[in-house]
């Protein structure tokens, strides 16, 4: 008794493109993320009676390098308004601040831990087609690439952060004006 494989031919060429397709998709992802808080960030603050055009200076970038592909989130500071950002987020003795791209961030930081979680799918399903170094440019963490390539699961990555996080916020209280 034998078995008819029908289609293997077509998925072998499909995972043989994987990595071009990930390297795509992996830019697309960070392009829509960033996307995602800009338009948060700018809803957050829009409507404010003395910035009618500070929203519309809040744009990204998205840079791809050889350590990465990274989105930059923020106001544009040659566009009307933008040179009011710092003072707008964290406020003046005067001004209180108006939060806005670090909870638009914080609403949308899922994306980075279901990035951690396709990629521990996929060095389950893939792991001699799935060039888990290559991810490295895109994790830019050397101790979650660690833990990746180790085969923790998504929670115990990012529970990983949480020290480096805590010390984060520590350091950051210490330049905010208003908790």
């Amino acid at each position: 008794m034998g078995v008819d494989v029908i289609g293997l031919n077509i998925v072998v060429a499909d995972l043989e493109t994987f990595p071009q397709r990930l390297a795509v998709n992996a830019a697309k992802a960070v392009q829509v993320t960033s996307q995602k808080v800009r338009d948060d960030a700018r809803n957050r603050i829009k409507g404010h009676k003395y910035l009618p055009a500070y929203p519309y200076s809040i744009t990204y970038d998205i840079k791809v390098t050889a350590e990465g592909i990274e989105g930059e989130i923020g106001p544009d500071k040659g566009k009307a308004q933008g040179p009011l950002g710092n003072i707008v987020e964290y406020g003046t003795s005067k001004n209180a601040p108006l939060p806005h791209l670090g909870p638009a961030l914080d609403a949308n930081a899922e994306d980075l831990v279901t990035g951690i979680e396709i990629a521990v799918a996929l060095r389950r399903l893939y792991p001699n087609e799935w060039k888990v170094d290559d991810y490295a440019r895109l994790l830019v963490n050397s101790d979650s690439l660690t833990r990746l390539k180790q085969g923790e699961t998504p929670e115990a990555i990012e529970r990983s952060w949480e020290s480096k996080l805590d010390k984060f916020r520590q350091i950051r209280l210490r330049s905010l004006l208003y908790d």
